[in-house]
C-alpha cells in the first residue's frame, strides 16, 4: 500500500522546510507542527522542528530549540500530566 494523503502532505511540508533552510543562510527556519511523527521525522532529517506549544515556550524563555529541547520536553510532559495549558522554563 502506498503513502496516505496525510503522510504525503507531511512529507511535502518537510521538503518545503528543508528548501527554505537551504536557501536562507543565516536565518533560522523552524518547522512548527503538533504532529509528533512529522516532527520526529523532521528532526531525524536534520531540520529544526517543534510543536506550537514548544515554540511559545521557546519565545518566552529565549532559548534556542537545541538549548531548550530537554527542558521543553520535560516541561511539556509535566504540563500534559497536570493537564495545564502552559508551564514556565527557568
Amino acid at each position: 500500500m502506498g503513502e496516505s494523503p496525510n503522510d504525503r502532505n507531511d512529507r511535502a511540508i518537510r521538503v518545503a522546510a528543508a528548501w527554505y533552510a537551504a536557501r536562507l543562510p543565516g536565518m533560522r527556519v523552524v518547522m512548527l507542527t503538533n504532529d509528533a511523527d512529522n516532527r520526529r521525522r523532521a528532526l531525524d532529517a536534520g531540520l529544526q522542528a517543534m510543536s506550537v506549544q514548544a515554540r511559545a515556550h521557546w519565545d518566552a524563555s529565549g532559548r534556542s530549540p537545541q538549548e531548550g529541547h530537554s527542558a521543553l520536553h520535560s516541561c511539556m510532559h509535566s504540563c500534559m500530566q497536570k493537564r495545564a495549558a502552559c508551564c514556565t522554563l527557568a
